[in-house]
């Protein structure tokens, strides 16, 4: 898929998911949620990265309050130098509007948390675990390292696609979670694959 192409998907796909009503988006939220918290992996995560949710995203903020019911640190991503800096959050606590209009938590004397799991947004997903963001390639840039958390993509899904061609800096994610199913990628040949 050349850069035109993406960039039409990605229009596509913006489009499609900021035409959904907000009462629906919660109550996918609600829903994706519920199916984030019963992971395994979400369970044994003694800290987790999620994300405030803008123009359609599903929500995680169920599944993040429950990591703090828990007794687990909670995360969010904050703009660095070269990449995301997981900045210590609790729900209620302040936010401040990063240049795209994000909330992330004020710089903190907390410290960071380097999380084990990862909720990441997408504007698109396939089940091998590619994934197209927003173009800014934050995601990609955090997470290249071959020690990297638990990526799990969070998405509607409408945002699920047949397949995804990936650049060398693609990173994929390990699970994808919507509203109505769990998908599980691996890797087989070098690059992500359904398992």
């Amino acid at each position: 898929m050349s850069a035109p192409d993406r960039a039409e998907l990605r229009t596509r796909m913006l489009a499609r998911r900021g035409a959904l009503p907000g009462d629906e988006v919660r109550r996918r939220s609600a829903r994706a949620s519920r199916l984030l918290c019963d992971l395994a992996e979400f369970a044994a995560a003694r800290s987790v990265m999620g994300y405030m949710a803008v123009r359609g995203e599903l929500d995680p903020m169920h599944a993040m309050s429950e990591v703090v019911t828990r007794g687990r640190h909670l995360a969010l991503p904050a703009l660095g130098e070269d990449g995301l800096d997981p900045r210590p959050w609790a729900p209620g606590e302040p936010l401040e509007a990063n240049r795209y209009g994000i909330g992330e938590p004020m710089a903190s004397t907390r410290g960071v948390h380097t999380p084990d799991l990862v909720i990441v947004p997408a504007v698109a997903l396939d089940a091998s675990g590619r994934r197209l963001g927003m173009g800014g390639g934050w995601y990609d840039r955090t997470f290249r390292s071959a020690t990297r958390p638990l990526l799990v993509g969070f998405v509607h899904d409408e945002q699920l696609v047949d397949r995804i061609p990936t650049e060398e800096w693609d990173v994929p994610v390990d699970v994808v979670v919507t509203p109505t199913r769990t998908i599980r990628c691996g890797s087989s040949d070098g690059g992500p694959a359904p398992t």
